[in-house]
Order: C-alpha cells, then structure tokens, then sequence
C-alpha cells in the first residue's frame, strides 16, 4: 500500500505483488501493482472481482524457495517408526499440548516431533511429558529437513507454511482452522485433495491413523501437491521480473 501511494504521486516504481493465501484477502483491492502472482490459477475469478485485470495475474503460486525442497543434508532422527511432525507457526497454538498426548496415548507405533517455535512456554509443558516417542524442538532454521524425515506433516493452515509441506510432496493434515484466512486455505487444500482438516483432538487422531494406514491415500494427496503446486514458483517469478523490466 505504501508502494501504491509513491506510485500515485508518479514515481517510477514497479511493483509486483505476491498473494501468500489461497483467498483474495481484504486490502488487496486497494493496491496497484503492475503484476500480481497469486497461488492458482482457479482463483483468478476472485481476483478479477476485486478489481484486478485479468492480465495482471501470474499463477506462478506462492513463492517457496527452491533450495528448500533440494535438501542436501539429513537431520538426526530416529528411523525405526514413522515420524509425525506437528509444526505450529513461529509462535505455537493453544491444542498443541492435547495433541500431542492424543497421538502419543493412540499411535504408539511412531515418533512424535513437536517443532513449537518461538513459544518458551509451550517448548517447556512438553518437555515434561515423559514419553520416549516424544521429540522436543524449539525454534528451528532447517524445518525443511524435518518435513522430509516425516510420514505425515500435521499443521495449521497457513498459506506459506501449507505450500511449503506441499512443495515436499508430504502428507499432510490441517488442524483447527480459525474461521478467515486460515479455513480459506484449508478449504482449498482439502477441496483439492491436498490435506486432511482435523476440528478437533478426536478428529486429529482419527484422520492421523487413517492417513497412516492407507498408502493410496497417501499417494493419492501427494500425486495432487505435484499437479496444483508449482515447486518452480520463485524461478518462474524472478525470470518474468527479468524478462519484463
């Protein structure tokens, strides 16, 4: 919007926007950028109602770095069970705790890794379950490597952290979307038969031994992350930014 308002007053600025949720968010409307990259080209229809030209929309997707799906080194993890991964966000979310005991009490047979981010709090509660299925981490720079060590990635429904479990081909299951932005991207991803959505700690089992057990499942939602989400995103973006200006 700042960019818009320098562009108003006739300076010579391109400018081009990226959408990071699979929803035509409020605001957006009142932008003006020379081009708009939105994460698939099925919700060109909700751009264009906002008052976007159809012209100006690249599908490229959400831009994800190459280097994160080129992953050279390899984390030290157990290998004998499965890895669940519950990835939280930067800050971690309130059910965590729940769902975590839920799968250690139900889904004995794997290995539990709780990535809680920033949140001292939350890295502290879980520590002190005392279970050896349990792994444990806080704020980490390589979530990139913990996605491939896993089965099933178990997360909430940001449109970047979404696209980044998407870009690895992992399965993956959506937890308790918060009505808006979240349940948008949600929505998509199940619709399009990328994710599970889990409301609640019962569902959340339910869906994570499902999902363990039926490997066509498995395939099948992977197979769909190939189709719809572009791993290529940022190169086709920087090569249309070179080409253009």
């Amino acid at each position: 919007m700042a960019i818009t308002a320098l562009k108003k007053e006739g300076k010579d600025i391109k400018l081009i926007n990226v959408a990071t949720d699979y929803r035509a968010i409020p605001f957006w409307e009142e932008t003006n950028p020379d081009y708009f990259v939105i994460p698939h080209k099925t919700l060109k229809e909700e751009f264009i109602k906002k008052g976007f030209k159809e012209e100006v929309l690249l599908d490229f997707g959400i831009s994800v770095s190459t280097s994160f799906h080129e992953i050279k080194s390899s984390i030290n993890l157990p290998t004998d069970k499965y890895i669940i991964l519950i990835t939280s966000g930067s800050m971690g979310f309130g059910k965590m705790k729940e769902i975590v005991e839920a799968i250690l009490k139900n889904i004995p047979e794997t290995y539990v890794v709780a990535i809680c981010g920033n949140n001292d709090k939350l890295y502290s509660i879980l520590k002190r379950i005392n279970n050896p299925n349990l792994i444990v981490k806080g704020y980490v720079n390589n979530i990139n490597e913990y996605i491939q060590a896993s089965k099933i990635v178990l997360t909430k429904p940001g449109g970047l952290t979404s696209t980044e479990v998407a870009v690895i081909r992992k399965p993956m299951i959506h937890l308790m979307p918060i009505p808006g932005v979240e349940s948008y991207n949600a929505e998509f991803f199940y619709k399009n038969g990328l994710s599970l959505i889990s409301n609640d700690v019962e569902e959340v089992v339910k869906n994570t031994l499902k999902l363990l057990k039926d490997k066509n499942m498995q395939e099948t939602m992977t197979k769909n992350q190939s189709k719809i989400i572009n791993r290529y995103s940022v190169k086709d973006l920087v090569n249309f930014a070179l080409k253009k200006f």
